[in-house]
């Protein structure tokens, strides 16, 4: 009977065996967003903008894994901002095309006609008071129903003419002082 024996390499003298390091980490996989909020800092609402525009961080069950997250974020923003100078030259042209806009007499200014706007609700209310509270039921007792509504539409008329003539000096005043 013949015996085999086994032979076994003999490991050289030395240092210990280590596990090579990898050359990338890996970052943690939160369990929700709040969790990623708390430890890494990144809001819950750019997290929540980053889940709709189709980020590959987000799985079904709600955890949110870092480092794709943080590649997207990283990415989208190069890609959409561009050197700081092209976001320069974009904020100008935008700036310009806003002045042009005004000199063309296409753009208002807010502030004025929201002052137009006020002076003009209180000249309706103010009209309609005085002549619909003040002046039209002493007008109109001991008149008919025909005389009555006859009064009524004059009545009307009279304060739409003013009301006008009203917004057209409001009108006129405001392009004057932009002028």
């Amino acid at each position: 009977m013949t015996m085999t024996t086994k032979t076994t390499k003999k490991r050289p003298v030395g240092r210990p065996r280590t596990a090579k390091p990898s050359s990338t980490t890996t970052l943690p996989i939160y369990h929700s967003m709040a969790a990623c909020f708390a430890n890494a800092g990144v809001p819950v609402s750019v997290q929540k903008e980053s889940k709709r525009q189709k980020c590959a961080a987000f799985d079904s069950a709600g955890r949110v894994s870092l480092e794709p997250l943080l590649r997207f974020l990283f990415s989208r923003d190069d890609a959409e901002a561009g050197s700081w100078d092209e976001v320069f030259k974009r904020a100008r042209a935008k700036r310009e095309e806003i002045r042009l806009s005004r000199d063309q007499g296409n753009l208002a200014d807010r502030g004025l006609i929201r002052d137009g706007l006020a002076q003009l609700a209180g000249l309706i209310e103010g009209g309609l008071r005085s002549r619909f509270v003040n002046e039209f039921p002493p007008a109109v007792q001991g008149l008919d129903a025909m005389a009555v509504a006859s009064l009524a539409k004059k009545t009307i008329e009279d304060f739409w003419q003013e009301l006008k003539s009203a917004m057209e000096a409001i009108t006129e005043g405001k392009e004057s002082e932009n002028i």
